[in-house]
């Protein structure tokens, strides 16, 4: 498990390198999404690779090394501190499994509990409490107040609907899956980061295609990102990737220069399947090492096992199946046997277990090899008898010496065990000594930590209180500045009224005092005339006397 762990933080730490120093910066962000998608992929599939490595090794020098057992029982030397280690690790799955689950459940809530409204395959779920929209599959959460004013601007909702057209919850949901398993590891934090900035880029990138202007989206950006916490399950603006956005959306990639770079990629691939996966050793015996073997198989015993050989692999039971199908199923006037075939199948039953061989296809049956004359009948026989005497010589020689060695390792064995378990006793205790210790400090720590978290969250609620009292008392200085300015208006305004008023009095007072001289004048003028009249009247009167 550790060699895995290693070999997926190798990987997935070059494929990051190369994403960081490649691709980044390039436009073509589709691409870049399915980078990162197979980066994860592969840093998990190529350490399960096995690539099979065929080795000729003679038969006899084969019960001496390949057919033991191999090493004896290995000792456990991790004790306590693995078992420690596998339950910190199975909290932390707990834990994140737990937190995912919740957040998924905190969306499908508030999903329920809002009204929503669909258009054009999309839903709106407009949330009272919401500062800005964020989006979870084809569902696109927005302010209520803001939706019903049409105070969102229509490049925002472009932006979040890219996020649902193109699906990017299904990376987030892969990668944080990921992240319960591997919760321990920092390089699927930046991994999550890498792809949720990339998704941003998508979303950027086809509001610019839709023909809205450069300059205005980006100070709507501004204007809409945000340092506060949201669900890792979704898409929402954040005002720390604010800067690699703008700067991205200027930049304008050679489709040469791409291609060049993603040639570079394939070789390292092929170098990270053959430096990471593993190798699985496969003895083979050769052709050209078949001691006595017409004698064995003019004999009917089948090749014995090997004392210390436990047991064949799997590839090996199905190899010899395969084999004796072969030949079981084809009658024996009619088969035609091969030398190599048959060397393999009495190797690999040499090599199985009892339960095995119970269980595997019955070997086949070899009929003697026909002899052409007595004589050499006779001499193959003496022949056979004393490579048979030879054998079961050296065979004796052999288990002499086998069990001599294995006494000797037995009683080593049993000293060095005795010895490691009088010493993995001492360390067990000073571990359970300093695990204590540890474990109060840890308790001490966790009340500390808990306590500066609370001072913290009553910190931040002070002041957020002061800040939702400063923009109260703002907006009633606004509303008093207000009021005041509208009553001074209209104080004016009635003042104006009241000169206008007056005006028109005086005008009119005016107009009176002109119609009344006017008047007198001509009551005046009528009377000179009169007078005139009068006395032209007697003048005239005179002179006709």
């Amino acid at each position: 498990m550790i060699i895995y762990l290693l070999k997926f933080s190798a990987i997935l730490s070059i494929l990051m390198l190369i994403y960081d120093w490649f691709l980044e910066r390039e436009s073509y962000h589709n691409f870049k999404r399915l980078y990162l998608i197979a980066s994860i992929l592969l840093a998990l599939g190529i350490p399960l690779i096995s690539i099979p490595i065929y080795i000729e090794v003679p038969l006899n020098g084969m019960t001496d090394n390949m057919l033991t057992t191999g090493a004896q029982e290995p000792l456990n030397s991790w004790g306590m501190f693995t078992t420690i280690l596998w339950s910190v690790y199975m909290v932390g799955v707990i834990f994140f499994g737990l937190r995912f689950i919740l957040n998924l459940l905190q969306i499908i809530s508030t999903i329920k509990n809002n009204p929503k409204l669909r258009e054009m395959g999309l839903s709106y779920v407009l949330v009272k409490a919401l500062e800005h929209p964020f989006t979870f599959f084809k569902f696109i959460f927005l302010n209520r107040s803001a939706y019903e004013n049409q105070s969102i601007p229509q490049q925002i909702l472009e932006h979040e609907k890219t996020h649902a057209r193109e699906y990017h919850a299904l990376d987030i949901l892969f990668i944080e899956l990921i992240k319960i398993g591997m919760w321990f590891n920092p390089l699927i934090y930046r991994m999550c980061n890498y792809m949720k900035l990339n998704h941003e880029f998508i979303a950027d990138q086809s509001v610019i295609r839709k023909g809205h202007n450069l300059i205005s989206y980006q100070q709507l950006l501004l204007q809409y990102a945000s340092n506060q916490d949201q669900s890792p399950l979704v898409n929402a603006f954040n005002y720390s990737i604010i800067k690699k956005r703008l700067n991205i959306m200027k930049s304008q990639s050679n489709s040469r220069t791409t291609r060049i770079k993603t040639l570079v990629i394939l070789p390292i691939l092929a170098l990270l399947v053959y430096g990471f996966s593993s190798r699985e050793i496969i003895p083979l015996t050769p052709e050209n090492e078949k001691p006595n073997m017409v004698d064995q198989l003019e004999s009917t015993e089948i090749f014995e096992q090997d004392d210390q050989q436990k047991s064949a692999s799997r590839e090996q039971m199905k190899e010899y199946n395969d084999l004796a199908r072969k030949y079981n199923g084809v009658p024996m006037e009619k088969r035609i046997y091969k030398l190599k075939e048959i060397e393999r199948m009495k190797y690999i039953y040499g090599l199985m277990s009892d339960k095995q061989r119970k269980s595997a296809e019955p070997f086949p049956n070899i009929p003697p090899k026909p002899k052409t004359a007595s004589s050499s009948k006779n001499t193959e026989a003496r022949s056979k008898l004393a490579a048979k005497a030879e054998y079961a010589q050296a065979k004796e020689m052999k288990l002499n010496a086998e069990s001599k060695a294995r006494l000797a390792a037995e009683a080593e064995y049993t000293k060095s065990r005795e010895m490691k378990l009088a010493a993995e006793a001492t360390a067990r205790l000073a571990e359970k000594e300093q695990y204590q210790k540890a474990k109060l400090a840890q308790a001490e720590a966790k009340i500390q930590y808990k306590n500066q978290k609370d001072a913290e969250k009553a910190e931040y609620q002070a002041r957020k209180l002061e800040q939702q009292q400063a923009k109260k008392d703002m907006a009633e200085a606004q509303m008093s500045s207000a009021k005041a300015a509208k009553l001074e208006q209209e104080k004016m305004k009635e003042e104006k009224m009241k000169m206008y008023k007056e005006q028109k009095a005086r005008a009119a007072e005016l107009n009176k005092q002109e119609k009344e001289l006017k008047l007198k004048k001509i009551k005046e003028l009528k009377k000179t005339e009169a007078k005139k009249a009068k006395k032209e009247k007697s003048k005239s009167s005179k002179n006709d006397n």
